[in-house]
Order: C-alpha cells, then structure tokens, then sequence
C-alpha cells in the first residue's frame, strides 16, 4: 500500500482533497457502527468494526490528518486486486477455499466469497501502515530532488 499510495501522493500531490471527505468518513464510521452493534457477540466483526472505528476517529479528529482524501482515492483502486487475490484466497473460482473463515465469528454475508468484514479489516491495514509512512515522512522528510529520482528509476 505505501508504495500505490506514494504513487498516487506523487502524482495527486500532497494537497489533494476529496469534496465529500467527511461524508466518505461519517459514512464509514456509521457502517462500523452499526455492525459492531448488531454483530457485538462476533468476535472478527467487532474487533474489526471497533478498530476501524477508533482509528478512523483518531485520525480525523487527534491527529487531524490531512492525507485521508488521498488514502481514500487509492484505497478505491487497491481494493480491485484485493478483491481478485482475497476471492481466490476465499474460494472464488477454486474447489476448496484457501482461507476459511467461522461463519459464526462474522457476519455471515459476503461478497462472492469475501466476508464482508475483510474489506474493513483491510482498510484498517492499510490505514495504519499509511499513518506510519506520513509519521515517517512527516518525521524524515525527502528532499524532492531526491525523491523524483527514485521514483522515476523505477
């Protein structure tokens, strides 16, 4: 994620923003919410919907980070391969599933054969190697000149 996510923060720019990003986020925050509450007894559905939720909050409103516009605008492109390399992973057009997951710990509704939950499971991943890379970044920065020649000798 941080090398798709620099990328798309190369070419966007850090100034990009989103017109509807705190709706993106409340709309976020209000889907967790509501599977934590009705799911609350499932444990992959609540500690992902708790996760994402708390650190989501913590991200708008603690550390007040400027970059969740971006992080949404690349995270809408990842989740095509996370769907292929997840499906497959799951069961999608294989006889016997890789991963199995305990209808009795989520949900129970998926996506072809993606638990719903591994969506929001996977963008809290990617949400926080994002955060370490911006601390990173924030903490260590690169000169430009510097930071163009590495990405263009790729």
């Amino acid at each position: 994620m941080p090398f798709t996510y620099y990328c798309f923060r190369i070419s966007a720019g850090t100034d990009y923003r989103l017109k509807y990003q705190n709706a993106v986020t409340w709309i976020f925050l209000g889907i967790n919410a509501m599977m934590g509450a009705v799911f609350y007894d499932r444990y992959y559905t609540i500690y992902t919907a708790a996760g994402l939720t708390l650190f989501l909050l913590f991200l708008k409103y603690i550390v007040k980070a400027k970059w969740l516009s971006l992080f949404y605008y690349s995270h809408m492109f990842l989740l095509i391969p996370f769907f292929i390399v997840n499906g497959i992973l799951t069961g999608t057009g294989i006889s016997e599933p890789i991963v199995w997951y305990n209808d009795a710990e989520n949900m129970g509704l998926r996506i072809l054969t993606i638990p719903v939950e591994d969506v929001f499971y996977g963008m809290l991943l990617l949400l926080l190697n994002t955060s370490l890379f911006e601390l990173f970044l924030e903490k260590y920065p690169v000169k430009e000149e510097k930071r163009l020649e590495t990405v263009s000798m790729r």
